[in-house]
């Protein structure tokens, strides 16, 4: 042991320094790419026939029911929830009866079933028309997490806003 310490003691500082700067830079680096959003599964929700239509903002609320399937995976988590489409033109969600979404998430990050339960929201870009979808959804108490349109952008009539899951079933 005493060998060793003499050894550690004849090695110049910048050496150490600099090894556990690239210990610290490649540590850094691998964690920053776990973090980065990847695509995890498919969200696929089928809205009901009628909802409820709000004068202030002009938007309009349906309910929703849907299935989340893992990439890899034939597990299937159902939520249910609401769909919130506001608009200035008064344009509703009349003739749309399924939405479709990419879940992008960190790896590892959704692990546990229900992870997808919060609300999803997105802005109303102003130089998009009224007539077209938010392209990408992000989780209000996990941002991390977002829904990416599966459709056009101009395949649907409004723009769908905000999107309320709840977990319902599904299996660990």
């Amino acid at each position: 042991m005493r060998e060793v310490c003499r050894e550690i003691r004849k090695t110049p500082v910048r050496w150490h320094v600099s090894t556990l700067l690239i210990a610290l830079l490649v540590n850094a680096s691998t964690a920053s790419a776990q973090d980065a959003p990847v695509p995890i599964g498919t969200l696929i929700c089928t809205l009901a026939q009628s909802g409820e239509d709000i004068a202030a903002p002009p938007s309009q609320v349906r309910d929703v029911a849907c299935v989340f399937r893992r990439d890899g995976s034939a597990v299937e988590e159902s939520y249910s929830g609401k769909v919130r489409r506001v608009s200035t033109r008064g344009q509703d969600l009349t003739g749309i009866q399924v939405l479709g979404w990419t879940v992008r998430a960190p790896r590892n990050s959704t692990d546990s079933v229900g992870a997808l339960e919060q609300v999803y929201s997105g802005e109303t870009k102003a130089s998009a028309a009224a007539n077209q979808l938010v392209s990408s959804l992000a989780g209000d108490a996990n941002a991390s997490i977002t829904l990416n349109a599966l459709q056009p952008a101009d395949s649907a009539p409004g723009a769908v806003t905000i999107v309320e899951l709840k977990f319902t079933s599904g299996l660990a």
